[in-house]
């Protein structure tokens, strides 16, 4: 819904000074990013099912070489 509005038109429609939805904005994104940051730390243990490893690529190459050395 407010998605591509700009913070001026946000902030008239709001009735505040523009500055004050910059800095509610930057606040609320760094409240977003700490659960988010969190989350993706969390154990990265392979799902079931696909072979596939959370955590991205670094995370299948670190589970790929340790099964080869495991496998040895």
């Amino acid at each position: 819904m407010w998605s591509g509005v700009s913070y001026a038109e946000t902030a008239a429609v709001l009735g505040v000074p523009f500055g004050t939805v910059r800095s509610r904005l930057s606040r609320a994104r760094k409240r977003l990013s700490k659960p988010a940051v969190e989350e993706l730390s969390k154990s990265r243990e392979p799902l079931p099912h696909n072979g596939q490893v959370q955590g991205g690529r670094t995370s299948a190459v670190r589970s790929h070489e340790s099964y080869e050395e495991g496998s040895e």
